[in-house]
């Protein structure tokens, strides 16, 4: 029988609903420079480190962006409608910590997320605690979806992959 030993959780999109609004601050910024930037061109940077997306805008685009410019110009306007809106929670998070916790499971971070953004997300949600770590995919040598986080992960926790459960939107 498989006895989990450690959760680790993706963070945009699984533990808070920021896909959305990275989404529209996306749509937005595509719209004042002129870019074609849509929903499906969205859907293919989902989950990757700030070093792919910086180098997939300046693949779809050339000279016609900064890529690290308009990677800071999109992150600037998600932070903007934070602060406005709130950091949204997903329903029934708190409650699966809670049976984690009871379990005496181990809990982790792993997102494509800059470290700072992870640190400040989960400390606004009151969530810092809960975690015995959060690490961010630039942390290691290739960022999501390769699975290098996750082995790290594993590695700092001393848990064999074969005993986590990866929980990844």
């Amino acid at each position: 029988m498989l006895k989990v030993k450690a959760v680790i959780f993706d963070m945009d999109g699984l533990m808070f609903d920021t896909e959305q609004i990275t989404c529209r601050a996306f749509m937005e910024k595509g719209e004042e420079y002129g870019l074609p930037l849509d929903k499906e061109k969205f859907v293919q940077i989902l989950g990757l480190n700030s070093t792919s997306i910086i180098s997939q805008y300046q693949e779809l685009y050339g000279d016609r962006v900064d890529g690290e410019k308009l990677y800071r110009e999109i992150g600037g306007r998600k932070q903007e409608i934070l602060e406005k809106e709130g950091l949204p929670v997903k329903k029934g998070l708190f409650e699966l910590l809670d049976a984690i916790e009871k379990a005496g499971i181990k809990k982790a971070v792993a997102s494509g997320s800059d470290q700072e953004v992870i640190d400040r997300f989960v400390t606004d949600a009151g969530l810092k605690e809960r975690f015995d770590m959060m690490i961010s995919s630039k942390a290691v040598k290739r960022g999501k979806p390769y699975p290098d986080v996750f082995l790290e992960i594993c590695r700092q926790l001393e848990v064999a992959p074969s005993d986590t459960l990866v929980l990844e939107d």
